[in-house]
């Protein structure tokens, strides 16, 4: 059985790892528009709709998430 206490904390860690991951808004103050880059092969064998999914979502994470620092 899971108390309060243990589905708050697991709920504050989940945020805190996720606001570290994920930037705030697009654009960043006083930064350009961020535009997603899609890279994703398609695989023959699979449908169509996969491939489309899988480069929405690429683009989508690339736009998103933070970059490591070059």
């Amino acid at each position: 059985k899971r108390t309060d206490n243990t589905t708050a904390l697991k709920e504050q860690v989940t945020s805190i790892i996720a606001n570290i991951i994920i930037l705030d808004s697009n654009p960043l103050k006083r930064k350009d528009v961020r535009e997603g880059v899609i890279d994703y092969k398609r695989d023959p064998e699979r449908f169509i709709l996969n491939y489309c999914a899988k480069s929405i979502l690429s683009g989508i994470k690339s736009s998103i998430v933070k970059s490591p620092k070059k």
